[in-house]
């Protein structure tokens, strides 16, 4: 069976992927104070970012339409695809899933998985490249899901932001708490699985990335076989090269990702992060 790969831009999966395992990518949206609205992927993220660190009011992000997966769809179908794998962001932080699952339920006769990663950013990629290989090597859908299963369940990542104001100015923690962790020179290591949740508070940045270090060479003794490891950072190259640096004594194939707008606009600029993946 030919099997069409769909996900989302939040994976940030390099163009090189991209192109080389003919990856339909459908971008989430960034929707400005004024009400304009942007496709992720159609923003220029250095203006974006620029424009962030100074804007009293963050944007606000959407995930895509039903109809734009139903067009998506459609079009994979035509170019005679027999089955469709979406994988998308987790639907404990976005409504993507809901949008695939809605235009798939319009596809009776047509056969489209749709799943939920969990995960975001590199570990969501982690997961759409890996199943471009599968597919490339004539896996079957529910052998590449049952590889997905696995890696959903296997994976780590870490982010550190450089600043609690984004967080604070996205709801996610409140004034004085944003405050207090300023004063006391607090780094909020977040962690994702289902949803975004606090994994430890460091002080200083030097201490937290230390740990993120860590947290990586604990997993890699866990490993049983084979691993993905990488670093990813938001206007961070030169702390994203100190901890990749640092990681490649654990394994000489470091990936390493850029943030884009619409993960950035929660974390903010400064921010880092690590993530590994064990593979079956």
């Amino acid at each position: 069976m030919k099997i069409g790969l769909v996900t989302d831009s939040t994976g940030y999966v390099s163009m090189e992927d991209v192109e080389k395992h003919n990856i339909e990518v459908i971008p989430l949206k960034i929707i400005y104070p004024d009400g304009q609205i942007f496709d992720e992927s159609a923003l220029n993220w250095k203006e974006y970012f620029s424009f962030l660190k100074t804007a009293k009011k963050l944007p606000t992000t959407s995930q895509p339409s039903a109809g734009e997966f139903e067009n998506i769809y459609s079009a994979m179908f035509d170019k005679g695809y027999e089955e469709i794998l979406s994988i998308h962001i987790s639907a404990g932080l976005s409504g993507t899933v809901q949008s695939a699952l809605m235009s798939r339920d319009t596809f009776q006769d047509k056969k489209i998985e749709v799943y939920d990663s969990f995960y975001t950013a590199m570990a969501l990629g982690f997961q759409v490249v890996e199943a471009a290989n599968l597919i490339k090597e004539n896996a079957s859908i529910p052998d590449i899901l049952a590889c997905l299963d696995y890696m959903r369940n296997n994976t780590k990542l870490l982010f550190m932001v450089d600043t609690l104001e984004y967080l604070h100015k996205g709801g996610r923690i409140g004034g004085a708490q944003a405050l207090l962790g300023s004063i006391l020179q607090l780094k909020p290591i977040l962690t994702v699985f289902k949803k975004v949740e606090t994994y430890d508070k460091v002080r200083t940045r030097q201490k937290a990335l230390a740990r993120l270090v860590e947290e990586m060479e604990k997993e890699v003794q866990k490993a049983k076989g084979r691993f993905k490891l990488g670093v990813l950072h938001l206007e961070a190259p030169d702390t994203a090269k100190y901890l990749e640096e640092k990681l490649k004594v654990l394994s000489p194939d470091i990936s390493m990702s850029v943030l884009g707008p619409c993960v950035g606009t929660h974390v903010g600029p400064g921010t880092v992060g690590v993530c590994i993946t064990h593979l079956p």
